[in-house]
C-alpha cells in the first residue's frame, strides 16, 4: 500500500495498480515496473481489502467483483476489461467482445459512442483525439461507401477508434507501437496532448495521473456513476420512494443536475477545438481549448470527490 500513498484510491487506474510496481514522481507521474503474471494477485488482493478496510467497507460489492476479477486475470495473458464478457469469452474471440463492450483490456474506451443510441452519427465523427490519420481516413471512406453522409452513419460506419483497436489486435505489439509513434508525431503538428500511454515504448512503463486522458477518464467515469444516480432518484420519485435517504447515503447524487451542465460545457469546447483544427489553427490557440477542457473536468472532478465524501 506504501506505493500507492500519494494518490487519489482510483489513481493510478486499478489495471495499473493490479499488475505493477509503481514509483512515484513528481506532479502526479509515476513510473510502473510490471510484477510477474500471477505472482501479482497477492500484492493485488491486499490492497483491494486495505483499500475497502480504510474507505469504512464503502462499494463492497465492487470490491468483491475486482477481487474475482484480479484471479481470473491471472489465467489471461492478454488481460480483460474488468470482470466482463472478455473475461468469460474464448481468448480468441475477446477482440470482437471488446468492440461490443467498447472496452480494451484496461478498461479504457475503445470509442466514443453516441449519447443516444436512437440518435446515431458517421463514425469518422467520434474520433478521439490520438486516432490515427490513416484509421481516420479509412473511417471516412467506410461510411461514405456505404451509403453514408456527413449526418448520418452508413451500413458500415467504424469510428476511427475501432479501426485502430482492430490493426493492433492484428498486427500485434508492433503494429501497435507503429500507430502510437505515427500518432506521437501527429500531436507534435497538431499541438494536441498526446496520453502517456500513447507515447511508443516509453508508455508503457510511465504514466501521469494529472494529464488530461487520465482527467478525461475519471470525469467520464464520474458522469456515469452520477447517470446512474440520476435514474434512482427519478425511479424512486416516481415510485414514491425514499429519495431523501437515499441522498443521506450517496451525498454526492446531488450533483447529477451540476453534470448535465458540465458535460455540454465540455462538448462545446471540444467542438471550438475541432473547428481550430479543421482551420489549422496555431498549435497555441489548440493547446489553450485543450486546457480550458482539462481544467473544467479537473475542477468538476475535484467537487465531486468532495460530495462523496461527506
Amino acid at each position: 500500500m506504501v506505493q500507492f500513498a500519494w494518490y487519489e484510491e482510483d489513481e493510478p487506474p486499478d489495471v495499473i495498480k493490479d499488475r505493477n510496481f509503481v514509483i512515484r514522481l513528481p506532479d502526479g507521474k509515476y513510473i510502473t515496473i510490471p510484477m510477474p503474471l500471477g505472482y501479482n494477485v497477492i500484492p493485488a488482493t491486499s490492497r483491494i481489502i486495505t483499500e475497502w478496510m480504510l474507505s469504512g467497507g464503502r462499494d463492497t460489492p465492487k470490491r468483491i467483483a475486482h477481487l474475482f476479477d484480479v484471479v481470473l486475470d491471472a489465467f489471461n495473458p492478454i488481460g480483460n476489461a474488468g470482470l466482463s464478457m472478455q473475461t468469460l469469452a474464448p481468448t480468441v474471440f475477446d477482440p470482437g467482445v471488446a468492440l461490443f463492450e467498447n472496452r480494451d483490456w484496461t478498461g479504457k474506451p475503445i470509442a466514443k459512442e453516441d449519447i443516444s443510441s436512437l440518435d446515431p452519427t458517421p463514425g469518422y465523427t467520434r474520433a478521439k483525439e490520438t486516432a490515427s490519420t490513416i484509421s481516420k481516413y479509412l473511417s471516412e471512406f467506410l461510411n461514405f461507401a456505404t451509403g453514408g453522409t456527413d449526418y448520418k452513419p452508413g451500413v458500415v460506419s467504424p469510428t476511427p477508434d475501432q479501426i485502430d483497436y482492430l490493426i493492433g489486435q492484428i498486427t500485434g505489439g508492433v503494429g501497435r507501437e507503429i500507430m502510437k509513434a505515427e500518432q506521437t508525431v501527429t500531436a507534435g503538428i497538431t499541438g494536441e496532448e498526446l496520453p502517456p500511454y500513447k507515447i511508443p515504448l516509453v508508455g508503457r512503463f510511465y504514466g501521469d495521473t494529472a494529464s488530461q486522458a487520465a482527467q478525461r477518464s475519471k470525469f467520464y467515469d464520474n458522469m456515469i456513476e452520477l447517470n446512474k444516480h440520476e435514474n434512482e432518484i427519478k425511479g424512486r420519485r416516481k415510485d414514491r420512494k425514499n429519495v431523501p435517504e437515499y441522498l443521506r447515503e450517496n451525498p454526492e447524487a446531488k450533483m447529477f443536475g451540476m453534470a448535465n451542465n458540465v458535460e455540454r460545457q465540455v462538448r462545446s469546447l471540444r467542438k471550438q477545438r475541432e473547428r481550430l483544427l479543421e482551420k489549422n489553427a496555431p498549435r497555441e490557440e489548440v493547446q489553450r481549448i485543450e486546457k480550458k477542457i482539462t481544467e473544467v473536468m479537473i475542477k468538476f472532478n475535484e467537487r465531486y470527490e468532495k460530495a462523496k465524501e461527506r
